[in-house]
């Protein structure tokens, strides 16, 4: 076999490595749609910096959060706090404010609060709430059936805003919340209740099959904050109430809690749901 002298390797191997790079497709923008008035998503490459950086941290429950990927990097290098981070699948979702404000060493109060759509350490796309909007984006939380999360507003007592996924690899959608939450794989499906009374979101379980968890005597003997007079009701905790329901056929805990300083309705609303798997 003839050798080849070492600058004509050189450029036949340049020339190859240039063929690839052209042939290779370049990564197609991110596509989006944003189904809510309220809100924005758009693309863009550019991470913006935080106006108005804090000069410290407060500290509230598990904020600032740890961070653990290179999007988080990214973000915190441009000046923001972390809020939330989870990767699914190629992408990874991060929940980032501008300003975050303490109280009672638990809950947070986030301003100028974003979520981005990351690949690697570089942004895809980013929801922002719209001008004049009375509600900022806080924290974000898994939606691991869905493909995508949940984003909450930034208030102390954190509702539920919207739900952001990645549809088909390049389509990030934000629209309202799921009427249906699945768990477990897709095996345990939930109505919606967010919002609700817990008296109706009891009634509407009820009717799905969900089965109240009678409490262990530890709990049914302790009635020095027993505001329900359910046999599910599990505790009170400062400003939050939590139930707890079962289902016959195997070992699924749904757990629920409910909003204790809102009283719009006759009793206060769910503020959380979720399901322990068997």
């Amino acid at each position: 076999m003839p050798a080849f002298p070492v600058p004509y390797l050189l450029k036949f191997l340049s020339a190859v490595i240039a063929v690839l790079a052209v042939s290779q497709p370049a990564l197609a923008q991110m596509q989006v749609a944003s189904q809510r008035d309220d809100m924005e998503l758009r693309a863009t490459t550019d991470l913006p910096q935080n106006p108005t950086p804090p000069t410290s941290t407060s500290n509230c429950g598990t904020w600032p959060a740890e961070i653990e990927t290179a999007a988080g990097q990214s973000v915190a290098s441009a000046g923001w706090t972390i809020i939330d981070e989870f990767e699914i699948g190629a992408f990874t979702f991060v929940s980032f404010a501008g300003q975050v404000t303490a109280r009672d060493g638990m809950r947070c109060l986030f301003e100028n609060g974003h979520v981005g759509i990351f690949s690697g350490a570089d942004i895809v796309a980013l929801a922002s709430t719209a001008a004049g909007s009375e509600r900022a984006i806080g924290s974000i939380e898994i939606l691991p059936d869905q493909g995508g999360v949940r984003i909450f507003d930034g208030n102390y007592h954190a509702f539920p805003m919207a739900d952001l996924r990645v549809q088909g690899g390049n389509m990030a959608v934000l629209g309202p919340l799921a009427a249906r939450d699945s768990f477990c794989g897709g095996r345990i499906e939930v109505p919606g209740m967010y919002g609700q009374p817990i008296h109706e979101a009891r009634a509407l379980l009820l009717s799905e099959g969900w089965i109240p968890s009678e409490q262990s005597e530890e709990y049914a003997s302790d009635a020095a904050d027993r505001r329900y007079d359910f046999p599910e009701f599990l505790e009170c905790y400062e400003d939050s109430c939590s139930f707890e329901y079962a289902r016959a056929d195997d070992q699924t805990v749904l757990h629920v809690s409910t909003d204790e300083t809102r009283q719009d309705s006759v009793l206060p609303p769910v503020s959380y749901y979720g399901v322990d798997c068997e």
